[in-house]
């Protein structure tokens, strides 16, 4: 038992060093829009302002097919919500500020029905 226990702490601390050496020497570069069929969230790291917008399906004589209602939510990296609200059906394009809230990693979630859009997006300092 002892030495599964061992080996399992050596392996852990292994890939704990493994993972921070690599992370630090890494350039990361962040994604500027988050897109799927229905959403788009851009820009994903601001100092004021992130603006959602949805692509509405149409039928073929152009009328906007409707579904459920949308709620967008905003978290931040402990989880807790910060933000709530229920958006129009039919909206286009909608701005959120995020100047109120400390710098920092956000979470934007907006949902309709079953799909869910989810992005991280960076608040930074003015």
């Amino acid at each position: 038992m002892y030495i599964k226990q061992t080996s399992l702490s050596m392996l852990l601390f292994a890939f704990a060093y493994f993972f921070v050496v690599s992370s630090s020497q890494a350039q990361f570069s962040a994604p500027k829009v988050c897109r799927t069929d229905n959403f788009e969230i851009a820009p994903l790291t601001t100092s004021t302002k992130t603006v959602i917008r949805q692509e509405h399906k149409r039928e073929e004589n152009g009328n906007v097919i409707l579904k459920d209602k949308i709620e967008l939510r905003v978290f931040d990296v402990f989880g807790i919500m910060k933000f709530r609200l229920l958006l129009p059906t039919d909206f286009e394009r909608y701005e959120l500020d995020l100047s109120l809230y400390p710098a920092g990693v956000y979470v934007v979630e907006v949902r309709q029905g079953c799909d869910i859009t989810t992005s991280k997006v960076i608040r930074r300092h003015h």
